[in-house]
């Protein structure tokens, strides 16, 4: 029973901790959130492109962090922090 607790109650922290990551988001884009909350960066919300698998961070501070796997367009509207990962680069 102390352990079916201990479990419960890590949940309940994960998830008043986590909760605001979109469900959808998973993988790099979710790791990357969770670790500027575990900093004590505020993040004012959360978005995903419509068109990408582009995800969006607005920090509380006004800035706007892109996450995402490939470039942006040049006529799209850029982040003030274009974070890129597992790129795959054309041979």
């Amino acid at each position: 029973m102390r352990g079916l607790r201990v479990s419960e109650t890590r949940k309940a922290n994960q998830s008043a901790k986590y909760g605001a990551i979109p469900s959808i988001w998973n993988g790099e884009s979710k790791k990357i959130a969770m670790a500027l909350i575990d900093t004590g960066i505020g993040i004012d919300r959360f978005s995903s492109s419509t068109q990408s698998k582009s995800k969006y961070l607005y920090l509380d501070s006004g800035i706007k962090v892109r996450l995402a796997d490939h470039a942006l367009p040049s006529n799209y509207d850029a982040a003030d922090v274009d974070f890129r990962y597992a790129e795959t680069l054309a041979r």
